[in-house]
């Protein structure tokens, strides 16, 4: 079957060309036009020719990034091209097709940065705080994971510093949201009573933070937050040890298993 793209090339699935008087996209090109078309045959070279420098990319080596300092606005919609194309759009073709540093790349930031990209709200208030994936919150009539905020935020425009982001903040922030440890130290281990390791028992049920939490979870969230030496972890093993941690059946006692 005909190639339209060389070796090392990308295949563009969404300019659009014009075939024998048809406006099709790339996508059509690669796949239905050649269909039945030789690889080796003279008309896989003449569309080769035709069709490769709108259809076929090189992936950059350092993609171009049009909002380096903020989110895009994805449903506004800018000229770009010729064509009417979302800031979304503009920012993929850029971060597929542009190099860093180029013309094209340093020329459609300054067209487009003001119209296409935001300070974008984040959940934490403090900065230095990291979200936790692994908490869920009751938002939008649905219990969502905390990592979910950033994907409303881009979707919904919600700006940093706007009452909205100020709001969300002020409701969710103190959940969602825990200052990383210092890793030079050791992390809190759940199943870990002095220098002897336990096994943990994973996908046992019980209350953490309010909520049902699986075992698993739960000794995540410590390693993750607490330090081995912490106050919390001493608590959290007082509390959960005996119901996540266990003494694993030693089938050989001691002797090597045949």
């Amino acid at each position: 079957k005909c190639a339209i793209c060389g070796e090392g090339f990308f295949q563009d699935f969404n300019e659009k060309i014009d075939f024998g008087g048809d406006t099709i996209s790339c996508l059509q090109l690669h796949t239905i036009r050649t269909l039945d078309v030789s690889a080796e045959s003279e008309e896989c070279s003449i569309m080769q020719s035709q069709y490769s420098e709108t259809c076929c990319y090189d992936a950059p080596e350092v993609p171009c990034i049009l909002c380096v300092e903020g989110a895009v606005q994805i449903t506004v919609e800018v000229d770009f091209r010729g064509q009417t194309q979302s800031c979304e759009s503009v920012a993929n073709y850029l971060g597929s097709r542009s190099n860093n540093g180029t013309e094209e790349c340093t020329s459609s930031i300054s067209e487009f940065r003001d119209f296409c990209c935001f300070d974008k709200c984040t959940i934490c208030m403090n900065e230095t705080e990291m979200v936790d994936w692994e908490t869920y919150v009751d938002f939008d009539s649905s219990s969502q994971s905390c990592g979910n905020f950033d994907w409303y935020f881009t979707s919904n425009v919600v700006k940093k510093g706007s009452q909205e982001c100020t709001d969300l903040q002020m409701a969710y922030s103190e959940k969602c949201c825990y200052a990383p440890i210092d890793y030079t130290v050791p992390a809190c281990s759940l199943c870990k009573q002095g220098e002897v390791w336990y096994d943990l028992n994973g996908d046992i049920q019980v209350e953490f933070e309010g909520e049902p939490r699986s075992c698993n979870e739960v000794s995540n969230s410590l390693f993750r937050k607490s330090e081995d030496s912490s106050e919390i972890c001493a608590q959290a093993r007082s509390e959960y040890f005996d119901s996540c941690c266990f003494v694993k059946c030693d089938l050989c006692q001691d002797a090597q298993l045949d």
